[in-house]
This record gives C-alpha cells, structure tokens and sequence, in this order.
C-alpha cells in the first residue's frame, strides 16, 4: 500500500475522458494535450487508451500531473475522422475547479 504524502499543493493534476456525445469511449488512441494557458508551455501528453489487457473493458480517463500551483490550463484533443486530424480545444479551465472529477471531452467532428 502506498500513500501519497506530498503536500496538497503539488498534487494537482487533471483527468480528461474523451467521449462522444452519449458517454461512449470511442477514441481510443486520441491526443490529449495540456497546456499552462500564460506561458503556452505543454505541461502533459498522453494517448486514449483502448482498455488495455486481456478481455478488458477498463478504459480509465488520462491522467496528467500539473505540479506545484498550477494557473488556468487549455485541454486539446486530437482525433483521427476520415483520414484527417481534428482538435478540439477548450477554453481557460481553473484546475481547481476540476480537482476529484473527470474532464469530458466530446470532440467536435462536424
């Protein structure tokens, strides 16, 4: 058993799910990228998982750590349609807003 004895603080870290309009996990394999929304600097990158293992159906959302005292953040996700890429970016999120839930992303495909 680990426990985390990191001040509160320098937990900070978002959970991005990327899902369709119904709830469904149909990207696996998109992009999702965060970015310090002052500076522009990419502070995590992570892959959509498929469920990962044998017969498994646990798809989890992405976790990406933002450090000590993070600033307003922009979630951009990147999935594959018909050949080409497309991004879906979010506004300015407060991370605290978002500590203990998930982030939905539902792509913007049209």
């Amino acid at each position: 058993l680990y426990r985390n004895d990191l001040p509160a603080e320098a937990g900070a870290s978002v959970q991005v799910a990327v899902m369709d309009a119904e709830g469904r996990w149909l990207y696996p394999g998109a992009e999702v990228r965060v970015y310090d929304v002052e500076s522009g600097r990419l502070l995590g990158t992570r892959l959509v998982d498929t469920g990962g293992g044998y017969c498994s159906q646990g798809v989890q959302p992405v976790h990406i750590g933002l450090g000590r005292d993070p600033g307003p953040i922009r979630v951009e996700v990147t999935v594959l349609r018909g050949g080409r890429r497309v991004i879906t970016v979010t506004g300015a999120l407060d991370p605290a807003t978002l500590a203990g839930d998930r982030l939905v992303i539902i792509p913007a495909l049209d």
